[in-house]
């Protein structure tokens, strides 16, 4: 995956395969999070929600040039969340809550 495509904060979990005691916990993604840049192209920031859905993680794109936030799920429409909303993920992570426009202050 090219720099391009890597989330700016991404969070994973340990997971084990209980198939076999003897392989170790590895990290599985839980959601990758994308802040748009002024320069950077919706083609190019959807090209890195893809990779983060094919991964079985969600995607949370910040734009600031709206001050939303839009929550992608594998197998899931879109979710947005605007300025005056609070973003949830109770599916992804329970118990997250923040004020989408604090986001972007």
């Amino acid at each position: 995956m090219s720099a391009l495509l890597t989330p700016d904060e991404c969070f994973v979990r340990c997971g084990h395969d209980h198939s076999t005691d003897s392989r170790p916990l590895l990290p599985v993604p839980i959601f990758g999070v994308h802040k748009r840049s002024p320069s950077e192209s919706w083609i190019d920031l959807l090209e890195a929600v893809l990779e983060d859905l094919k991964a079985g993680a969600a995607s949370i794109v910040l734009d600031p040039k709206t001050a939303s936030a839009t929550v992608f799920r594998p197998n899931a429409l879109p979710e947005i969340f605007a300025a005056d909303q609070t973003l949830t993920i109770p599916d992804v992570l329970p118990g997250f809550a923040v004020a989408v426009g604090t986001l972007f202050g």
